[in-house]
Formats: C-alpha cells, sequence, structure tokens
C-alpha cells in the first residue's frame, strides 16, 4: 500500500495525470467515528459561533456584521441538531488551538479585525465542510450522517459568502 501510495505521489509529482477513481474521497476516506464527528463539528460550530459574537460587535463593515449574524444563528441551529442526532450534549469549551485563534482576533480592531475575521470564517467553514461531507459519506451513525448531509449545503453557502466576502475586502 505505502508503495502505492509513493508510485502515485511521484506520478503525480512529475506531472502525470492520475485517474479520479484512484483519489476519490471514497476510495480513500476510511469510516469516520461518531464520537470524534460530534466532536470535531460542535467545537467548529463554537469557534464560529465565539468568533461571529465577537465580530458583531466588533466588525466595522456592516457586511460583515450581517455575515456574523447568520453564523450565530445558522452555528446554533447545527449544534443543537447533532446534539439532538447523537443524543449528548456538546462540548462548551474551545480547544486550545482555536482558543488560540480567538485570542488572536481579540486583539484585532477595524478593517484588520474584518479581514483577520473573515479569513478565520473561510478556513474554519473548509474545514468544516471536509468534515461534514467526509460524515455523511463515510460515518458510523445513520441519523448522525443524516444531519452531516443536511448540514453540508449550509455550510457551503457560508464558505462562499465568506469568499464573497473576503474578496470585497
Amino acid at each position: 500500500m505505502r508503495r502505492s501510495l509513493l508510485c502515485l505521489t511521484l506520478a503525480f509529482a512529475a506531472g502525470a495525470a492520475i485517474p479520479t477513481f484512484l483519489i476519490s474521497s471514497q476510495v480513500w476516506a476510511a469510516p469516520v467515528d461518531a464520537a470524534t464527528y460530534v466532536q470535531k463539528a460542535a467545537v467548529g460550530d463554537l469557534f464560529e459561533i465565539e468568533t461571529s459574537r465577537l465580530a458583531e460587535t466588533q466588525a466595522s463593515n456592516a457586511k460583515v456584521k450581517t455575515f456574523a449574524e447568520m453564523m450565530v444563528a445558522d452555528h446554533t441551529q447545527s449544534s443543537q441538531k447533532i446534539a439532538a442526532a447523537a443524543g449528548t450534549t456538546l462540548p462548551t469549551k474551545l480547544d486550545q488551538p482555536h482558543q488560540d485563534q480567538l485570542a488572536q482576533l481579540q486583539k484585532a480592531s477595524g478593517a484588520e479585525f474584518d479581514r483577520s475575521y473573515i479569513e478565520l470564517q473561510v478556513k474554519a467553514h473548509m474545514d468544516a465542510l471536509q468534515l461534514h461531507q467526509d460524515y455523511a459519506a463515510n460515518g458510523s451513525d445513520p441519523k448522525l450522517k443524516a444531519v452531516a448531509a443536511e448540514i453540508v449545503p449550509v455550510v457551503s453557502h457560508h464558505l462562499d459568502e465568506a469568499k464573497r466576502l473576503a474578496g470585497a475586502s
């Protein structure tokens, strides 16, 4: 297996075209554990909510504030759906990397805040989209798979909006 991956990597680096079926996420993705999905999704939502609550008061651009309001509402709702499907309460604290990012954002102001906030939202939504897509396709719990599939278009819309705002600044 390692030899096959090495050959594919070398072929790709050399400019050879690799058939899509060889690199499809369906082929390479391992089943995602429900507890891991719930933890990552909950922390991701919490990060987007916390940074967005800060943006509601700190952003200088009205469009950024409107985006932040949408983030708080939509990610609160997705967290509620995940908690209900998992039958559990979700974490209420950010992990250390997210705490560090939030602390950095709290130091920014004005246009710098807006730019930093939107950059964080683009990255967070890229990660969230991948997480929810992977779980919807490969998850171990049918209820959570259905919720993940329901969340994918919402996160995709958020990502599109964040990218649009990033391009406008």
